[in-house]
């Protein structure tokens, strides 16, 4: 019997040698893929931008940079304004000419001390505090204007006479005196509104003593203060003759912008102007007017009388008034001195 052939044997010691050949590969397989891990380990790493600190770089780079503007321009403003300096320099006559243009208001709230009139119902304020909250409130807006010059002629709660107050008025060389003060009806209630009283422009008897009589100044030297403000390319204006008799009605005018402003800021009744001499309207010789701003014993003036805002609102209409008269009449209003400074 021929033998059989055995190939168990030799399958086996075939299949251990490609075992042995599979685990040498994947051996060698796995080596390298070791060998990538440790390259991709030890290779260097990308920083990452800190974007804060890229930020904080641009803003320190436009402050240095907004700095040396600045520094330059701040020097070349210096040499522009020690330039214009030096040839921008007042002469004894421009600054006379500044102060003529000037005009001189005197505000007069009325009542004052023991004198403090009738008192609203709700809140008893007096005619005394609301005169005088009114004109300083008129003060206040006025005084935002570089061509006028404001005074009260009082400023605490002082009691002052006619004659105390019109000597203010002349010794200050005011050119616009407005008074303000309030109406009262005794018998009733019904009365209401705002009136303006003014007077005619003629020769007014004086309280104060010794005051300077204006009459004998001529015409030139009524023409070379008039000339201060005017244009000086025309003879004729330094020629004008100014008299007394001929003297406009500039306190008309006043109280006509002053009680048409102010209504036109607060709801009242309009009571219109009214030509009455009386009070301290007998001896101011300068454009002068009585502004009554309402009823006290009226229960609708009343509430606007106890009501900052509207108090405000009735102060900004005559410093609104007055900002017009001189407006409109401001040439009039200095060829009109001759008659009371």
């Amino acid at each position: 019997m021929s033998k059989r052939i055995k190939y168990n044997s030799g399958n086996k010691h075939i299949g251990k040698k490609y075992n042995n050949k599979n685990k040498s590969g994947n051996r060698k397989k796995n080596i390298g893929n070791k060998g990538n891990i440790d390259n991709r380990i030890s290779r260097p790493r990308k920083k990452r931008v800190n974007k804060f600190r890229v930020f904080l770089l641009f803003i320190f780079i436009i402050l240095i940079v907004f700095s040396i503007f600045k520094g330059i321009s701040g020097i070349k403003k210096r040499f522009s304004n020690t330039d214009s300096k030096q040839t921008n320099i007042k002469t004894a006559e421009d600054i006379e000419k500044e102060k003529a243009s000037i005009i001189n208001i005197m505000i007069d709230p009325a009542k004052g001390g023991i004198n403090a009139g009738l008192s609203t119902k709700n809140r008893g304020l007096s005619e005394k505090e609301i005169n005088l909250k009114i004109a300083q409130f008129i003060k206040e807006d006025l005084s935002k204007y570089k061509d006028v010059r404001v005074m009260l002629t009082r400023n605490y709660d002082n009691d002052k006479s006619i004659k105390d107050r019109v000597k203010l008025a002349k010794d200050n060389e005011t050119d616009i005196f407005v008074s303000i003060r309030l109406n009262a009806q005794t018998s009733s209630n019904e009365a209401s509104g705002i009136d303006t009283y003014y007077t005619e422009p003629k020769e007014k008897p004086s309280l104060i003593e010794g005051s300077k009589d204006n009459s004998n100044k001529s015409n030139t030297e009524v023409s070379k203060n008039i000339s201060d403000i005017e244009d000086n390319s025309n003879p004729t204006k330094q020629t004008d003759k100014i008299e007394k008799n001929s003297r406009l009605n500039l306190s008309k005018e006043l109280a006509l912008n002053i009680q048409e402003a102010t209504l036109s800021f607060v709801e009242m009744k309009d009571r219109g102007i009214i030509n009455n001499s009386y009070d301290v309207l007998k001896y101011t010789e300068m454009p002068a007017v009585i502004v009554h701003c309402g009823f006290i014993t009226n229960k609708n003036d009343e509430a606007i009388l106890e009501d900052d805002e509207k108090v405000k609102e009735l102060a900004d209409g005559i410093s609104g008034g007055i900002l017009q008269f001189i407006d409109h009449n401001k040439k009039e209003i200095i060829r009109d001195r001759i008659n009371y400074r």
